[in-house]
């Protein structure tokens, strides 16, 4: 049974600061959400889960509007076909509609931070002032706001780390807690923009709208619903609407790895976890996840794991 944490329960409307939390009585599972509004549009959104069980989120949008979303994920995943976040960091910008949202996060930590720079209501564009707390070539990239778009921005930094801890752990409360905060977001902005700028051309990177982004997680869930008999790439392409190039440089983007690299992964994720419930032979394992030949698998699983199957598969021995 999922836990659900939902929008309804605001005693505020959005975008007023709140906090949300839920705590399940028949377990330890327990999820802590707060927002707080630093003015001019800008939010700080900080979730803390620790779950043993599956979490519904449900999100209200009550207006349509342009939004600048800087997202920094410390600890754990969504539900694997929830486009409801991304590892490490990325930046985003769209346009919200009017409606409910259902995120659905897995068992286990959850630690993300996300700062949201939303536009008045009933605009169509950041309000200048707005665009004064952004650095000269991130507004540039604003200039039309029909151009959605989303950039993975990869691991965290120790710089971005740090503040993000900063933020968790801020000493103050109340006037000097908000002016702390205010000026740990516009840091965070002007670290994420400097590594933009810093890794532009070297990374190449794709422009990708959100619609974009859809076809490469619906892409993704293809794969992994696929895993046995996979298509090809140019025919992954297709099924989902795009180009083979774009497909290629957004599938790395989005998900740091090329689309048969994350399915590779995902395979020794699910042979590792075959291998720790202990109820199949390494032969019958290495054959479930696709690999005829016992020795390759084992090749893999060591590249992945830097430890062989049959380690492995002693040490769970020797644990009971």
């Amino acid at each position: 049974m999922s836990l659900i944490l939902s929008d309804r329960d605001l005693k505020t409307s959005y975008p007023s600061s709140y906090e949300l939390s839920v705590k399940c009585s028949q377990s330890v599972s327990s999820a802590y959400k707060r927002s707080i509004n630093l003015g001019h549009g800008l939010h700080l959104l900080v979730r803390n889960y620790q779950l043993k069980e599956p979490l519904l989120e449900e999100i209200i949008y009550t207006y349509s509007a342009v939004e600048l979303e800087f997202g920094f994920n410390l600890a754990g995943k969504p539900h694997q076909t929830s486009r409801f976040s991304y590892p490490g960091s990325f930046l985003q910008f769209e346009r919200t509609n009017s409606r409910t949202v259902i995120g659905e996060w897995f068992p286990g930590r959850i630690l993300k931070i996300d700062l949201h720079l939303t536009a008045p209501q009933d605009s169509e564009k950041l309000s200048s002032m707005q665009m004064e707390l952004l650095p000269l070539e991130l507004r540039q990239q604003l200039e039309n706001p029909d151009e959605e778009f989303y950039t993975d921005l990869g691991v965290l930094t120790p710089e971005v780390h740090l503040v993000l801890q900063q933020i968790l752990n801020c000493p103050y409360q109340g006037e000097i807690e908000q002016i702390y905060l205010q000026a740990k977001a516009l840091e965070l902005i002007a670290l994420q923009s400097a590594y933009i700028l810093k890794h532009r051309d070297r990374n190449q990177l794709v422009k990708l709208k959100s619609s974009d982004v859809d076809r490469l997680y619906h892409a993704r869930d293809v794969l992994i619903n696929n895993a046995e008999s996979p298509p090809s790439l140019i025919d992954l392409a297709r099924l989902v609407g795009m180009n083979d190039c774009t497909f290629k440089r957004g599938f790395r983007q989005v998900f740091g790895t090329t689309a048969f690299g994350y399915l590779r992964k995902h395979r020794m994720v699910q042979a590792r976890q075959l291998l720790l419930e202990n109820k199949m032979s390494i032969a019958e394992v290495a054959c479930t996840v696709g690999y005829s030949h016992p020795g390759y698998f084992a090749a893999a699983f060591r590249r992945e794991f830097g430890i062989n199957p049959s380690s492995l598969r002693r040490d769970i021995s020797a644990c009971d």
